[in-house]
Formats: structure tokens, C-alpha cells, sequence
């Protein structure tokens, strides 16, 4: 097995383990104005140029997750966006 179909495992089961259910999944490489799209929030930002482009320099997985809550549940998954903070408040995020 390959370390990135073994990474894509894992990933896939942590999101199970918060309840989602993934009903739909499919890899594609996303282009510029769906990244752009997607990171509109952080238009102007220093890094969102290097964002938009990293995020369009390969394949990303699509995953459409479904539970109840799933806005919440997905942050409270994440964690803090502060990495400083995500380490003490939330640090198996």
C-alpha cells in the first residue's frame, strides 16, 4: 500500500470517528477560479496568492460530508485556526 492511499486512509477514518458520513468523494485538480472561489475570505491577505496557487499544484480529494451539526462538527474537528492555540485547546486536531 502507498503511503499516500495509507495518509488518505487515516484521514478518512478520523472523519468517521467525529460522525460524519462521506457520501460522495472524487479527486480532481482544482483550478484557479474554484480555489479562488473557495478562499475568497482571504483575498488580499499576504498569503493568498501562495494558497491559491499550492492549492491548485495537484490532485485534492473532494469529499461531501453529511451528520447533523456538520458545520460545528466540522470546526469542532479543526480545532483553532491559531496553530498556538489549536496545540493547547485542541491538540488531536
Amino acid at each position: 500500500m502507498n503511503a499516500l492511499f495509507q495518509i488518505k486512509e487515516e484521514i478518512e477514518e478520523k472523519i468517521k470517528e467525529f460522525g460524519f458520513i462521506i457520501s460522495k468523494k472524487k479527486t480532481q485538480t482544482l483550478t484557479k477560479d474554484i480555489a479562488k472561489e473557495i478562499y475568497k475570505d482571504a483575498a488580499g491577505k499576504p498569503y493568498y496568492d501562495e494558497l491559491v496557487n499550492m492549492m491548485t499544484s495537484g490532485e485534492t480529494e473532494v469529499l461531501v460530508l453529511n451528520r447533523e451539526n456538520a458545520i460545528e462538527g466540522w470546526r469542532q474537528a479543526l480545532g483553532p485556526v491559531d496553530p498556538s492555540k489549536a496545540k493547547s485547546e485542541n491538540p488531536n486536531s
